[in-house]
């Protein structure tokens, strides 16, 4: 049977997580961004379908990657780095957790 008294509670926490989930993504995105990796890719040919960025401004992230490169030590960017990769891997928790529970998978695991 189907207790209807909770699902307020099951929206707002499923809402929430996913906002905690986005958060924690770009989050990792941004460390990874402030340790000069740069999330400007240069186009290899033009598919039609997409807007590609132009000369000047791959030139601008080009730029701005050496620039931040030159800010930040060798242990600096280290230490970004790893604060991407456990961001990562929190998010990764997160949503693995979220399909094993949704799986049921909890009940046999823990009686």
């Amino acid at each position: 049977m189907i207790d209807w008294s909770l699902f307020p509670l099951v929206t707002v926490v499923s809402i929430g997580v996913a906002v905690l989930l986005v958060v924690i993504f770009s989050i990792g995105i941004r460390l990874l961004a402030s340790a000069g990796y740069a999330l400007a890719v240069e186009p290899k040919e033009f598919t039609d379908q997409i807007t590609l960025p132009d000369e000047e401004e791959l030139k601008a992230a080009k730029k701005m990657k050496k620039k931040l490169q030159k800010q930040l030590s060798d242990a600096e960017r280290r230490l970004y780095v790893a604060g991407a990769i456990c961001c990562f891997v929190l998010a990764a928790a997160i949503i693995i957790s979220g399909l094993l529970l949704l799986l049921g998978v909890d009940k046999h695991l823990f009686g």
